[in-house]
């Protein structure tokens, strides 16, 4: 009977470019599961950071330095926390900045831009961080529970936030509505594309590291000779002497 091989690591079917990313803050002694949960943390805030160039960019077209000012500042956090990510390699750190940072500025955005409506739903960007969440290891509700929470208390003041809402015009906000609507469907694509299988490997560890115990005890097993014990009852017994 042949035993399963170990695989190789997900990470090195990446292009080297996004390998080296990915391993930034990995260390020498991390498990499987610490090296995933790494590697998906900077793959997708670096894919984030990226895309935050584009509303820069707009927002600084149309006259609002402000609210152009929230994206560059999630762009120099992810720099900032990655470089020091790579030193310290603390991983429950970075992943509790980086929630927070994908969890409030897209909301904060959003209030600076006069709310729902004025300001294209940009908060929709924060619907995928319990997801992100979920992927990286965190597994409480409480990333869900504070999405709903700022979600119902930006219902609440829209009315205000409204009313002091900054002109953009209807073309600009119906290319936002696009691109906030559409935007996080596909960075989510993009983040699990660039993990591969890893989602299903995590899944799937569990149960694939319990079939090779088994596996490893059966080989073991039909490979020992058979060695029969004698017990006390099975002992030869000596005749007893005949009485003269």
């Amino acid at each position: 009977m042949v035993c399963e091989a170990r695989g190789v690591p997900w990470t090195d079917r990446l292009p080297p470019w996004l390998e080296r990313l990915a391993v930034v803050g990995v260390d020498a002694d991390d498990s499987e599961d610490d090296r995933l949960d790494k590697a998906m943390l900077t793959l997708v805030a670096g894919l984030l950071a990226v895309m935050a160039f584009a509303w820069v960019a707009i927002y600084l077209a149309v006259g609002l330095p402000q609210s152009a000012a929230i994206p560059f500042v999630y762009q120099l956090a992810v720099v900032a926390s990655l470089v020091g990510f790579a030193r310290t390699k603390q991983f429950g750190v970075i992943r509790t900045v980086q929630l927070v940072l994908m969890l409030v500025l897209p909301f904060a955005l959003q209030w600076s831009l006069g709310g729902f409506a004025n300001g294209s739903a940009v908060a929709a960007w924060a619907g995928i961080t319990p997801v992100l969440a979920y992927l990286f290891g965190a597994r409480g509700g409480v990333w869900l529970l504070s999405f709903v929470l700022l979600l119902a208390g930006s219902a609440a003041v829209e009315t205000t936030l409204a009313a002091h809402a900054p002109h953009i015009d209807s073309g600009v906000r119906s290319a936002l509505w696009v691109m906030n609507l559409g935007g996080p469907s596909i960075a989510a694509f993009l983040a699990v594309s660039a993990t591969g299988p890893a989602p299903l490997w995590r899944r799937s560890t569990a149960s694939s590291r319990q079939n090779r115990t088994v596996l490893n005890s059966c080989c073991s097993t039909s490979s020992r000779p058979r060695s029969r014990v004698s017990s006390g009852t099975d002992a030869p017994r000596s005749p007893k002497a005949s009485p003269t």
